[in-house]
């Protein structure tokens, strides 16, 4: 199994949660024949087909399913810079989307943390037992947690996550120095794919909310979105050379034979 596999079961998540979070607003509105209730219905309607798709087992790419959520969420966001109350009811709804959904990243990466700090304990046992140098692993970590602090302690948490994704790849890195069982190494790929989406969809939340203060709508926001996302994930990948940390995308490095 991949990491593909946990993105999914996060999209599911969101799905079920802007679901929810759009019903409660239609029920909460007024006017049933506004234009803003009839453009949030047919998102519910969107949401609700992908949900179907997804539980009859139809092959959709994780991409295309973020894709769509954050189509969603982008032209809900649009509503919200018109005046009326329906507006002010879309402009709550798709900031408690956001919110949720950062809270559900949060949690993930929380538990991400825990399972590095073992994993790093592990690396180390691994390496005493064998007698393998990881003197450049151990300095990526000091350097990373380091970064991250800063991070944390500045309150920029797209650059905490950044931070996070570098952690994982050194992690997995690790665990490949040290000849780690398949099913270890297997686990820190994961968690490398996992951490990489979750600041890559960090990246994708603060871009919305951007795009709707600079007055973006439609294409134009979308646009602006995925070029956030492309370029935050350039910008990763160079830290990740930077740090002869390849990236779980090209393994070609493998386990040393």
């Amino acid at each position: 199994m991949s990491g593909g596999t946990n993105r999914v079961e996060a999209i599911s998540e969101q799905l079920l949660s802007m679901e929810v979070m759009l019903k409660s607003s239609l029920a909460s509105m007024p006017d049933a024949g506004s234009a803003v209730h009839s453009e949030l219905a047919d998102h519910l309607g969107m949401i609700s087909s992908l949900q179907a798709s997804m539980s009859a087992g139809i092959a959709i790419s994780p991409a295309s399913l973020q894709l769509a959520i954050n189509r969603v969420q982008q032209e809900t966001l649009q509503l919200a810079l018109k005046k009326s109350d329906q507006q002010t009811i879309a402009a709550v709804l798709v900031e408690q989307m956001l919110q949720a959904e950062e809270a559900r990243l949060a949690q993930e990466a929380s538990d991400f943390r825990s399972y590095e700090r073992e994993a790093s304990g592990r690396i180390q046992s691994l390496a005493e037992a064998t007698g393998i140098d990881i003197s450049a692993y151990e300095q990526n970590r000091a350097d990373i947690l380091a970064s991250r602090e800063a991070a944390q302690a500045s309150g920029d948490i797209v650059e905490e996550y950044k931070q996070d994704a570098l952690l994982a790849a050194n992690n997995r890195h690790g665990m490949t120095l040290v000849d780690a069982p398949e099913e270890e190494q297997e686990r820190a790929r994961k968690e490398e794919e996992a951490a990489q989406e979750r600041y890559l969809r960090q990246v994708e939340i603060m871009a919305m909310r951007d795009a709707q203060r600079m007055g973006l709508s439609g294409e134009h926001a979308s646009e602006y979105v995925v070029s956030q996302r492309a370029d935050a994930e350039v910008e990763l990948q160079q830290e990740l050379e930077d740090r002869d940390i390849a990236s779980n995308t090209g393994r070609a490095r493998g386990n040393p034979q």
